[in-house]
């Protein structure tokens, strides 16, 4: 999930496009860019069992924490998680009221990227925006992020004999 064109905010592709590489000839996993609003992925996301959805957060933590969520947690904190402008929790309540199945596992991996709001992403937060790389921070902690969400991967799908390979 993310932009691939901002900058910070393109982690979670990031992120995806070296699982797709480390899963690559695997058919057991598969790893999707998903954009758009959070509706039109809970109708991508329905068509899974077991889901990992990477992306960045805004949650005041520290830059390049990992934060994990799972659907009871988003639900429990309805107010305080948005994905690309929709309210998470409105997004999975709406969903399911359209009669569209959820995965019966899920987890939210939001990767902490600092600043204020949305600001953050627009000129007059004094960066430069544009350009899907990473500021010098999460470069620097990149290998340590990704290791953290194979690891939180790992756990939270305990049965999956493909991850437990690939972490080792």
């Amino acid at each position: 999930m993310g932009n691939p064109v901002l900058n910070d905010d393109c982690i979670g592709d990031l992120i995806g496009k070296r699982l797709r590489r480390q899963f690559h000839g695997r058919d057991e996993v598969v790893v999707e860019a998903v954009e758009g609003s959070p509706f039109s992925f809970m109708v991508k996301l329905s068509q899974y069992v077991k889901v990992l959805l990477v992306d960045a957060a805004l949650a005041g933590r520290a830059v390049g924490e990992v934060i994990l969520l799972q659907k009871d947690d988003i639900l429990d904190h309805a107010h305080t998680f948005y994905l690309h402008g929709m309210n998470c929790a409105e997004a999975i309540m709406i969903a399911e009221k359209f009669g569209i199945r959820f995965p019966e596992r899920f987890l939210l991996a939001g990767i902490e990227i600092g600043g204020e709001g949305p600001s953050r992403f627009y000129p007059e937060a004094g960066r430069n925006v544009f350009g899907g790389s990473l500021s010098h921070e999460l470069e620097r902690m990149f290998p340590v992020i990704y290791k953290k969400i194979l690891h939180a991967a790992l756990s939270f799908f305990p049965l999956d004999p493909v991850l437990s390979e690939v972490v080792r």
